[in-house]
């Protein structure tokens, strides 16, 4: 359970100095000692929103960030509901429909240690039978970390096949419904891999990974397709590290990728704290220059 939280609570979000790797973001305002938190979402009029939880990831709440001041204000769109963890809030532009990822029961698992996709149609006053299991997407394992760009090309992780693989769907804004669901051979193995970002041109994604191929725990890839075939590169150790590191984010306007770490802090606090590194610095440099 501890390793699904983790994915989820791994964000993008710090303040980087050059020729140095990323510093911990807004320490004590946004990532504070004791908590984990990661983010869910940038939005393009600026701002964020992210997840909070507490040490022993027991309970979530979701904020709201003020870029400008950095402050976290608590934003939870399922208020009063502390006895599931809820995490991974995103949703479409001008839509009020929230995807995310719980451990709350679904009509085919009721146990805490299950992992599902819900969506939930945030109205004047929140109600708990607003929030609906996406049946075409869950089975009688876990699912959870869905992203989906404005066209409605959705990516998610499932332990169905045993390892956590990433599967793709298509969003049907017509019948708010996922469709042509299938496995991503081209990024999945058996050393597990959690999404995190997907672009809106559909041909770069983020993910997280165990594979024996990394630093250490968790680490970031991209992926990018551009000839019809995906081709998956780690990132460096500005970014990487022993410790575990996901949640990848790139910003709107392209100057930052965002990403969470629970790496040792100056006085050896081990939470998950949110980072960030400008884009032009990491290996997806190339990717942008030949997209200009």
């Amino acid at each position: 359970m501890i390793r699904i939280i983790t994915a989820l609570f791994i964000t993008l979000i710090g303040q980087f100095c050059f020729a140095q790797k990323a510093k911990i973001f807004k320490p004590g305002k946004v990532s504070l000692v004791g908590y984990h938190e990661s983010i869910n979402q940038i939005h393009s009029k600026g701002g964020f929103t992210i997840t909070r939880a507490d040490s022993n990831f027991k309970s979530s709440n979701v904020y709201k960030v003020n870029l400008k001041s950095g402050r976290a204000i608590s934003h939870s769109p399922i208020p009063g509901e502390q006895i599931y963890n809820d995490s991974g809030f995103i949703r479409l532009l001008g839509d009020h429909r929230y995807f995310f990822t719980s451990n709350r029961p679904t009509n085919n698992s009721s146990s805490h240690d299950d992992w599902n996709l819900f969506t939930y149609l945030q109205m004047d006053v929140p109600l708990s039978k607003d929030i609906k299991p996406i049946q075409e997407l869950n089975t009688n394992k876990s699912e959870c970390c869905l992203v989906i760009n404005e066209k409605g090309n959705a990516y998610f992780s499932s332990n169905r096949d045993e390892s956590w693989d990433i599967f793709q769907a298509q969003y049907s804004l017509d019948s708010l419904k996922f469709v042509d669901i299938r496995k991503v051979e081209g990024l999945s193995t058996e050393e597990d891999e959690w999404p995190s970002f997907i672009n809106p041109a559909n041909n770069l994604i983020i993910f997280s990974s165990i594979r024996k191929s990394g630093l250490g725990g968790d680490d970031l890839y991209f992926a990018i397709n551009e000839s019809g075939d995906w081709k998956s590169e780690i990132f460096s150790d500005k970014i990487n590290t022993a410790s575990y590191e996901d949640s990848g984010l790139i910003s709107p306007d392209l100057k930052y990728l965002y990403f969470s770490s629970r790496k040792a802090d100056k006085h050896g606090n081990k939470d998950s704290n949110i980072y960030r590194i400008k884009l032009a610095k990491t290996k997806l440099k190339a990717y942008f220059e030949r997209k200009k």
